[in-house]
C-alpha cells in the first residue's frame, strides 16, 4: 500500500487533484446578529436566588460592565483578559464574530474569569453565579444554534474554461470515495437562522418591541455591586499597612468582626455591609423616617482607610454601633407585630451590638483606660449603643459574653 502512495503521489493525477482540492472554499457564513443578541436578551432576563439569604436578583448584573480596577485593584492580576455582556453586545451588533465559536468563547469567558477572581477571595456568592450563568448559557447557545453536518461544504465554482471541468461532479452524500478530505462547515443552519429571524420580526400591524437591556430604576442592586459602589465613593484606599498604629489596630478589629459567621464576606446571613437602601429601594421613604444617620460596614471600613475623619478608635466604635443600633431601631416596629424578617434583623443586631462592643474591648485592649465608668442598658434591657474603652465596660462586657456562653 505505501508504494502505491508513493507511485499516486508522483502521478499526474495526483496532481489533477491537489488543484481541485486546493479550489474547494470553506464557506463559513458570519452568525446572525439577531441570534445572538437574542441569546443575550435571554440570559439578562433570567434571576438567581441565593440559596443562603434568599435575596432574588438579576442573574447577569455582576457581569453586565467591565470590572472597575479602582474598587478591585488587584483584578489585572488574576485575569488577563476581561470580558463583559456590553462588549459582547458591541461586537455582536458590529458583526465581528465570525463563528458561533467566538461568540461561544467570550460568553464562557466572562464565567471563567468571575470564578478565576472570586475562588481566592472566598466569593462562593459571585463563584456560584458564575456558574449559573455559564449552565445557563450552554443551554440557549446549543438550543438556538444548530451545527450542521460534517460533511457540508461549499463546492468549488467550475470554469466555464475547461470543459473536463463540467463533467466533474462532486458528491457531498453517501460515503467518501477517498479521493479527497472532507470538508467541515462550522455554522449555523439555514433552518435556526430563519426561525432565529422569523422570532425577531414582528407580525404585520404589531408594533416593534425591544427588549429593555439596560437596568431598571429603583430596582434592588445585588450585594457585590453595592459594595463595589460604595468603594468607588472613596477614592483614597491606604494599604493597611501604611496605616498608623492605632489605625492598624482598629483594621484588626474590623477584620475579626467581619470574621463572624453572620456577617461573613463569603456568604452572610445578615445584610450590614451596604446602606439598606441600595439592596431595598422600595424601604427609601420608611427608612428615612426612622434613620437620621444611616451607617454600614464597607462605608466604616473605607472611611478608616481613607483617613482625615477618625481621630481615635472610639471614633470608629461609634459608627460600628451605628449599623446595629439603627437595624434595631428600624426593625422594632415589624419585631412587635411579629414580622418574621423583622423579628430576624432585630435579634441579629442586638446579638452583633453586644459582640462588636466585646470584641472593641478585647482586642483594643491597648486603648483601653483605667476606669470604673460603665455605660449601661437601656431601660428595656438593649446594650448601649455607644460606648467608651474602660476597664469597667470591658469587665461588664465580659460578663455578659460568658451568660450568653454559659445558657
Amino acid at each position: 500500500q505505501l508504494e502505491q502512495l508513493m507511485r499516486y503521489d508522483k502521478s499526474t493525477k495526483a496532481n489533477s487533484d491537489r488543484i481541485k482540492a486546493s479550489n474547494v472554499r470553506l464557506s463559513i457564513p458570519r452568525p446572525p446578529v439577531t441570534t445572538l443578541t437574542g441569546i443575550l436578551d435571554d440570559l439578562r432576563a433570567l434571576n438567581y436566588t441565593d440559596k443562603g439569604t434568599k435575596i432574588t436578583e438579576a442573574a447577569m448584573g455582576p457581569f453586565e460592565k467591565p470590572i472597575s480596577v479602582s474598587a478591585f485593584p488587584d483584578y489585572p492580576q488574576h485575569v488577563s483578559e476581561p470580558m463583559d455582556l456590553q462588549t459582547v453586545e458591541r461586537k455582536a451588533k458590529g458583526n465581528i464574530y465570525a463563528t458561533p465559536e467566538d461568540f461561544e468563547y467570550d460568553l464562557n469567558l466572562i464565567f471563567r474569569n468571575c470564578e478565576r477572581y472570586n475562588s481566592q477571595r472566598n466569593g462562593e456568592h459571585l463563584v456560584s453565579m458564575a456558574k449559573f450563568g455559564a449552565k445557563h448559557f450552554r443551554r440557549l447557545f446549543f438550543a438556538k444554534i444548530a451545527m450542521p453536518p460534517p460533511d457540508a461544504y461549499v463546492a468549488p465554482q467550475q470554469s466555464l474554461m475547461d470543459p473536463a471541468a463540467k463533467k466533474q461532479k462532486l458528491e457531498t452524500d453517501g460515503p467518501s470515495s477517498g479521493k479527497t478530505a472532507p470538508r467541515i462547515s462550522i455554522t449555523l443552519s439555514a433552518a435556526a437562522a430563519s426561525a432565529a429571524a422569523r422570532s425577531k420580526s414582528p407580525k404585520p400591524g404589531q408594533p416593534t418591541q425591544k427588549k429593555p437591556t439596560s437596568p431598571i430604576k429603583n430596582q434592588p442592586v445585588p450585594l457585590h455591586i453595592a459594595i463595589a459602589r460604595v468603594k468607588e465613593q472613596f477614592h483614597l484606599r491606604r494599604p493597611v499597612k501604611s496605616l498608623q498604629s492605632w489605625e492598624a489596630d482598629c483594621a484588626r478589629y474590623f477584620k475579626e468582626l467581619l470574621r463572624h459567621p453572620w456577617l461573613s464576606a463569603a456568604r452572610p446571613q445578615f445584610i450590614f455591609h451596604v446602606p439598606v437602601t441600595m439592596l431595598f429601594p422600595d424601604l427609601r421613604e420608611a427608612y428615612a423616617a426612622k434613620i437620621r444617620k444611616p451607617m454600614d460596614l464597607t462605608t466604616v471600613e473605607c472611611t478608616l482607610l481613607a483617613g482625615n475623619r477618625y481621630t481615635s478608635p472610639e471614633d470608629l466604635i461609634e459608627d460600628v454601633a451605628l449599623t446595629f443600633s439603627n437595624a434595631i431601631r428600624f426593625n422594632k416596629d415589624g419585631r412587635d407585630i411579629g414580622d418574621p424578617l423583622s423579628c430576624a434583623y432585630f435579634d441579629a443586631s442586638v446579638h452583633l451590638l453586644r459582640f462588636a462592643r466585646w470584641l472593641s474591648l478585647e482586642l483594643l485592649s491597648a486603648h483601653v483606660e483605667k476606669s470604673d465608668q460603665v455605660d449601661e442598658c437601656s431601660a428595656d434591657g438593649l446594650p448601649p449603643v455607644s460606648w467608651k474603652l474602660t476597664t469597667g465596660n470591658r469587665a461588664r462586657a465580659q460578663s455578659e459574653q460568658q451568660e450568653i456562653v454559659l445558657k
